[in-house]
């Protein structure tokens, strides 16, 4: 991913939302580099929790 490549933006946060929700599909997208992977439906509690973790 070009943004965790760059040393500027390597502080940064990345997380995904997708309707995909298989064992591959959220593999995938750590390999891509989000820091975390959420699915639809999601609720706004589970978006915030996420959002508190990566701001930590």
């Amino acid at each position: 991913m070009l943004i965790k490549k760059n040393p500027a933006y390597q502080f940064i946060s990345l997380i995904m939302l997708s309707i995909k929700d298989g064992l591959f599909d959220k593999a995938k997208g750590r390999a891509a580099g989000s820091n975390d992977y959420l699915t639809k439906p999601f609720t706004a509690e589970g978006l915030l929790s996420i959002i508190h973790t990566a701001l930590d």
